[in-house]
Order: structure tokens, then sequence, then C-alpha cells
């Protein structure tokens, strides 16, 4: 399982996330539209917290995407959380992100 995290999150659960799966830890993605979306192509799931829109372009980039995870969404548009919603995307909190991403593998 292919893990991008592309918002702050902390080291503690960043090293946690990787002794599980291959993870991918870029804070700077939030500010790299391009580059996100070349790093979902590849992605089966995705964290974000708060600084990232979820949103159609993105979830279209990640196609194999299986889970994601958020912290607020405040941002997503509602038809991404719909688009979301319809390919079966697990939307989790940070403290239940292992679990779900193991679940939809």
């Amino acid at each position: 399982m292919r893990v991008i995290i592309a918002e702050f999150m902390d080291e503690a659960a960043v090293g946690s996330l990787r002794r599980r799966f291959t993870t991918t830890y870029d804070a700077g993605l939030a500010d790299r539209r391009a580059a996100l979306l070349g790093a979902v192509r590849a992605a089966d799931a995705l964290i974000v917290r708060n600084r990232i829109r979820v949103d159609a372009e993105l979830l279209a980039a990640g196609a194999g995407l299986r889970a994601g995870a958020y912290d607020e969404l405040a941002d997503a548009t509602a038809a991404a959380l719909v688009y979301a919603e319809a390919r079966g995307l697990a939307q989790r909190g940070i403290d239940r992100l292992a679990q779900g991403i193991e679940d939809a593998g």
C-alpha cells in the first residue's frame, strides 16, 4: 500500500505509518498542486488535513486511491464528496487511518 501524506503530520504518526506502509511524507505538497497531482497518480491512500482542497481534479488524478483520511475537509466541494463516496473511498479521521488503509487494501 502506497500512502501519500500531503500536509503536516506529527513525526511519530508518520513513523508509525512508515513501519506499516510505503509512505511518502511531503507537507510541502499542499503548496505545489502539480506535484500533488503527480504524487497521487501512484498512491493507494492520501492523507490531507485542512489546506488541500479535495476536488474532482485531485480525485481524478488519484484514480487508484482506495482510501483517504482527513483532519478537516471544510474546503472540499460537495461534488468532490459525492464523487469520493461513489468511488467508495474511506474517509476517516487520522486516529483511524492505519486501520482504514488496511481495510481498503
